[in-house]
């Protein structure tokens, strides 16, 4: 049976009196054993088959209005100590209620695919086989309740997460529900009423927007119409026998001429749904001024949905099972009154950009005119001024087309006197063949008339009016204009006019790109298909001879490699030259370049890396032609969310003009963009050196989403692998590995690796490490690690990313809370009791916690880093395997990390793991600060990483550090009970150096060996030669005196002093030889006390014989161990074995028990503590002195040592 030693913990203020003084106060402390065992015993955990996934699914809406899109937002996980996921998929069916808003699924880099299925109704992300361990990352997508969904709707959705080596999680359910108001009104409009003219009012019943509303049922719309009003019409249907239809019965509606006001009453309409509206139409006439004010009143009255059943009516009902609109108009009331309108427009073959002509070349005019008044218009003339700049070639003429009456034709010469066509009256459209008519010798036709005469009410007369433009002149850069304008007069004294303006241009090439894509909104790492495009436009006259159309990529995307292809071109044109050319002109965007020029001679890029170039591609693209080129590129990965553009360019072309000397060319001939399509060869597109060159482009904007994913990982490097990955011996970043090889008292180095692999920073980034020990479990994957030795801590956490904001926090504690990580605790934890100071004794560390933040005094984060995309966090610390870690041979073959732990079962390994989080940073606002809704991903543990033991390798130098102060203390020899668990001293810094004192070849701190005995070090695999030791002792303790009683192996060997500037006071060894003969020399030991009075136990002949001073025993021929053994019982001893101190010290200094005698506790005082020994009831009895409190009594146990 094990036994424990059991500590009882007072109050220092209790403690710390005079033993002789205890009376008769009995405490009894009921302690089961049992539940003592599960307090110091590893907690049982259950093994968990396969990685451990876990998705987490937020509606950050619980309420949402109908018609308004929100967001399913996923939290995913792979987390596992031992294997990634396999065949990963999440998978949604969404709830009836919903529907999907296309367009709206997010991805990430670990996503292979993501769909909606309209059939299922169902979203699914399939990942990249496998999704590794440590992955974690948020999806997204948008839903919304149709429009008029009834407030209180829920709907209520989970979301599946599998893989097939994994148990299937479904995120706890999410619900969101309905809210909303009825929100139709009713809305009159129309008029004025002209006095004798039918005037037609809407009647509308309206919703404000497709959001948040209730459907209107079963309506019927009533309109009352003011006396004065006389009825004419209504939109649809009259009721069969003008009265109210049955139900199910055609819309229809009656007209009630028996109640005052009348009514105009529509039945059977269809529900007005939200975002719609519904309006019908009523005719009235007024034949007289009223003379008072027309208000017509319109009513709705109908059930918002939901609201049938009286007995259950949602609070949006407002009690009410019907609700009735209403809305009244003022009707204006006016006077017939004339008006008429003007109307002129023009175009030719070759008008582009508005109306444009060359000269010689036909203008087609539209002349018009209409009655838009409430009178007939008598006497109506039309005229047309022709300007200087064109010759008239023919008009119509024709009647208007109410009432139609004959209309009569004149012309003007040079401005003379009007000449009446010789065929009026014209009762009939006819054209005029302008070059026919007599100019009365004159020169040319300066204007037209046409006489209509009467023209009703609403109606309207044409002309077309075709003329040319003057042969004669020459056009000019920028090109002129001129008017040509209309105008009418009547009996009523009413006038309007319009006009038309034309270019002159000269026959010209229109270059023009395209650019499309087939996708709005993207993420990084998917696709965009473009096609760019040249086009020679049809409305050109002269060819455009051997374009080059380019396209440098945004710097945000990848050209996917033979991608390219040319969708369509002119019959007979050649493919043109192609060339893919990466960091054009250090740009770092990469330029496509299409070229129907001559480059068979040369001009191809030589830094181009596909395509077809050098080659005679010239092409001359006529008027009308175009070639079509489709191409893929790819957004890079962590591209930030933004638009971005992308442009298709016209850079270079030999004709009509020369772009690179415009100077020489004849501007005239070519039509280039204007701001913001124009294009300036900043970046010299076509290479030619020239900068200045204006032309066109064509642009395409392209949306970046948003995405959230990180991935970690471990590495492991022992001592054997500083050898094995890399030529040179000496450590290097590439030796790290998955399953590292050291030796007994060698090196491990651990490093963690993260990268911020979304498209946005991240920050409050926090990573918890929990260091290898025999009956460990992961961080957050809580199955066991299967660890089968405890390395020891030796160094601080150590950044290798930069100067970066974090702070390292150190726990002695094996199984720390962390809530941060494991919401749980986990189960069993225990308070870390996190200290940014690394402890005297780095051995004593368990856990590790690094945050990327500082702190103030009082432990509140003040600010932390942002991690960009793309940026990866590296930090590492070392440890070293313990003397007598469980070394095999078998784990030495092979020496890399492709060794197979299942194939050699010998092989004892520590297996390490850590567990991380991290949030979005948001910052919208722009204030410095993390905007509240920002995501948070899930923590999340990559696999873990383990180190095997090789066999110890000569030569091994060593390696004990012990506490001298059992039997005669201070004496610098060890006693068998200071060769015992309780008495070595961990966290002693021990160096290596050379003979002379000049260099440092290495370090440890003391620390447990693989039994949990505490002292030792170890420096293994060393060269033959001379070094010499150093011991540092803590501050507090003396160094015993070197080479006491003749046996090497039991004395203490720290002979000569010295001071390091950074560790302080050591004690340094005589010449240490090693050589080939001599592979291990495990003698260098050392010895400390702390100088603690012990002398004051009470000397009482009456209880029992006390005696103070071991000399005095000693003189007697008894044992000086008993000295100071403060016996309460036979078996309640404070300081058991602890000698007398020869000093003799007084009362009041007291009470000093020796310190770091227990495993794994720091120094403790007697009036801190008692100590008893060989407890194996379940009952403990304490008498204490009377009218002694004990208030803050504690127990603890350790296995019983000495």
């Amino acid at each position: 049976m094990k036994k424990w030693k059991w500590f009882i913990e007072l109050p220092a203020t209790w403690v710390g009196r005079r033993f002789g003084h205890i009376g008769a106060r009995r405490v009894l402390f009921s302690l089961l054993l049992l539940g003592l065992a599960l307090l110091f015993q590893a907690q049982n955990i259950l093994a968990q088959g396969g990685p451990e996934l876990e998705l987490t699914k937020t509606a950050y809406q619980a309420e949402v209005e109908s018609g308004q899109p929100f967001e399913y937002v996923f939290n995913y996980r792979c987390a596992s100590i031992t294997e990634d996921c396999l065949d990963a998929v999440i998978t949604d069916p969404l709830p009836p209620e919903v529907e999907f808003i296309p367009g709206s699924l997010t991805t990430t880099p670990h996503i292979a695919s993501a769909s909606y299925d309209p059939g299922p109704h169902t979203v699914t992300w399939t990942f990249a086989n496998p999704l590794p361990a440590g992955s974690t990352g948020i999806l997204k997508f948008q839903v919304r309740f149709p429009p008029g969904a009834i407030p209180g709707t829920t709907a209520t959705n989970t979301a599946t997460f599998s893989a097939s080596n994994a148990a299937d999680v479904t995120s706890p359910p999410v619900t969101t529900t309905v809210t909303g108001a009825f929100e139709m009104y009713a809305e009159k409009t129309g008029g004025p009423a002209i006095i004798g003219f039918p005037t037609v009012f809407d009647l509308s019943v309206r919703s404000p927007d497709d959001q948040g509303g209730v459907d209107f049922t079963a309506v019927t719309l009533t309109d009352y119409l003011p006396d004065d009003a006389t009825f004419i019409d209504a939109q649809g249907n009259q009721c069969a026998g003008n009265v109210p239809p049955g139900a199910g019965d055609p819309e229809c509606w009656v007209y009630d001429d028996t109640v005052s006001p009348r009514t105009v009453t529509w039945y059977n309409l269809p529900d007005v749904q939200v975002g719609a509206d519904m309006t019908r139409q009523i005719t009235l006439q007024y034949d007289a001024d009223p003379g008072a004010t027309q208000t017509n009143v319109m009513e709705a009255t109908g059930t918002p949905e939901g609201c049938d059943d009286p007995a259950n009516l949602p609070a949006y009902c407002n009690g009410q099972t019907e609700r009735t609109l209403t809305d009244d108009l003022i009707i204006g009331i006016e006077q017939p009154y004339p008006e008429g309108a003007s109307s002129k427009s023009a175009t030719s073959p070759s008008s582009y950009d508005g109306a444009e002509a060359l000269p010689g070349e036909n203008i087609t005019y539209q002349v018009g005119f209409s009655n838009t008044g409430y009178e007939n218009l008598t006497n109506v003339v039309v005229t047309d001024t022709i300007p200087a700049e064109v010759i008239l070639q023919s008009f119509t003429i024709g009647p208007a087309s109410d009432p139609g009456n004959g209309v009569n034709g004149y012309y003007q010469v040079d401005g003379a006197a009007w000449i009446a066509l010789p065929g009026n009256p014209y009762s009939a459209d006819a054209t005029i063949d302008a070059t026919t008519l007599d100019l009365q010798g004159g020169s040319r036709i300066t204007q037209l008339r046409w006489e209509l005469g009467a023209v009703a009410i609403g109606g309207d007369w044409s002309s077309t009016v075709i003329a040319q433009m003057d042969p004669a002149i020459t056009p000019v850069d920028p090109a002129a204009t001129f008017d040509n304008c209309t105008g009418f007069t009547a009996d009523q004294a009413i006038t309007d006019s319009a006009c038309a303006t034309v270019s002159i241009i000269d026959e010209r090439a229109i270059p023009r790109p395209g650019k499309t894509a087939n996708a709005g909104t993207v993420l990084p790492l998917e696709y965009v298909d473009f096609t760019v495009s040249v086009r020679n436009e049809s409305a050109a006259h002269l060819p455009l001879d051997n374009p080059v159309l380019a396209d440098l990529l945004p710097a945000e995307f990848d050209y996917v490699a033979g991608s390219a292809a040319i969708l369509s071109k002119p019959a007979g044109a050649p493919d043109p030259n192609f060339e893919v050319i990466p960091n054009y002109h250090g740009t770092g965007r990469t330029l496509l370049r299409w070229t129907w020029q001559d480059r068979s001679g040369g001009g191809c890029d030589s830094a181009s890396i596909e395509g077809t170039c050098g080659v005679d591609a010239s092409y001359s693209f006529q008027p009308g032609e175009t070639a079509q080129i489709t191409f893929t590129a790819q957004v890079k990965d962590r591209t930030p969310p933004g638009t971005v553009v992308n442009e298709a360019i016209i850079v270079d072309w030999t004709g009509p003009t020369d772009p690179d000397n415009p100077g020489s060319s004849d501007s005239r001939q070519i039509l280039l963009c204007e701001p913001p399509d124009q294009y300036q060869d900043t970046h010299d597109l076509d290479d030619d050196g020239n900068t200045a060159e204006l032309s066109c482009l064509a642009a395409e904007s392209i949306e970046i989403g948003v995405y959230l994913a990180m991935d970690s990982e471990k590495w492991v490097r022992g001592s054997i692998d500083c050898s094995t990955y890399t030529a040179d011996p000496a450590c290097e970043p590439d030796d790290f590995n998955k399953l590292g090889l050291t030796t007994p008292g060698g090196i491990i180095d651990w490093k963690v690796e993260t990268i911020n692999n979304s498209n946005v920073p991240v920050t409050d980034i926090e990573f918890i490490d929990i260091s290898p020990y025999i009956g460990d479990t992961g961080v957050i994957d809580l199955s066991p690690r299967l660890s089968q030795w405890r390395p020891n801590l030796q160094s601080e956490v150590v950044d290798f990313s930069g100067v970066i904001t974090y702070t390292v926090f150190y726990s002695t504690s094996a199984n720390p809370c962390r809530p941060e990580l494991v919401p749980s605790g986990p189960p069993g934890c225990e308070a870390p009791m996190w200290s940014t100071t690394l402890p005297q004794d780095p051995t004593s560390v368990q856990s590790i916690k690094v945050s990327f933040c500082n702190f103030d005094a009082n432990g509140n984060k003040l600010d932390c880093l942002r991690l960009a995309p793309g940026d990866t966090l590296t930090f590492a610390w070392r440890t070293v395997a313990p003397n007598g870690a469980p070394g095999d041979a078998s784990c030495s073959t092979p020496l890399d990390d492709s060794f197979d732990p299942a194939a050699n079962p010998d092989c004892q390994i520590a297996w390490n793991s850590f567990g991380f989080k991290a949030v979005e940073f948001r910052d919208r606002d722009e204030d410095g600060v993390n905007d509240p809704g920002h995501l948070k991903l899930l923590p999340s543990e990559p696999i873990r990483v383990g180190v095997r033991v090789a066999p110890k390798q000569p030569i091994n130098l060593g390696d004990y550090v012990w506490l001298d102060v059992a039997g005669i203390q201070d004496d610098g020899i060890q006693q068998p009970e200071e060769q015992q668990a309780p008495w070595g001293v961990n966290g002693v810094r021990v160096e290596l150096w050379d003979d002379l004192g000049l260099v440092m070849y290495d370090y440890r701190y003391t620390g447990p060996d693989h039994n949990g005995n505490p002292g030792y070090y170890l420096f293994p695999d060393l060269a033959p030669g001379n070094y010499r030791l150093r011991f540092f002792p803590p501050a507090g303790y003396t160094v015993v005196p070197a080479n006491q009683g003749g046996d090497d192996a039991l004395d203490s060997d720290g002979e000569t002093q010295g001071t390091d500037p950074e560790y302080g006071v050591y004690y340094e060894t005589t010449t240490v030889t090693l050589s080939p003969t001599i592979t291990e020399d495990l003698t260098w030991d050392f010895g400390m006390y702390l100088p603690t009075d012990y002398s004051d136990a009470p000397f009482d002949n009456a209880v029992d014989f006390y005696p103070t001073s071991a000399v005095a025993l000693d003189n007697a021929g008894l044992n000086p161990a008993d000295a100071a053994r403060h016996v309460l019982r036979n078996d309640l001893r404070l300081g058991a074995t602890v000698d007398d101190e020869l000093d003799e010290g007084s009362f009041e200094g007291g009470f000093g028990f020796d310190g770091s005698s227990i495993r794994g506790w720091q120094p403790i005082h007697a009036s801190d503590m008692l100590v008893v020994p060989d407890l194996d009831s379940g009952w403990l009895v304490l008498t204490v002195g009377v009218g002694r409190p004990i208030e803050g009594l504690k127990l603890r146990t350790v296995a019983y040592a000495y």
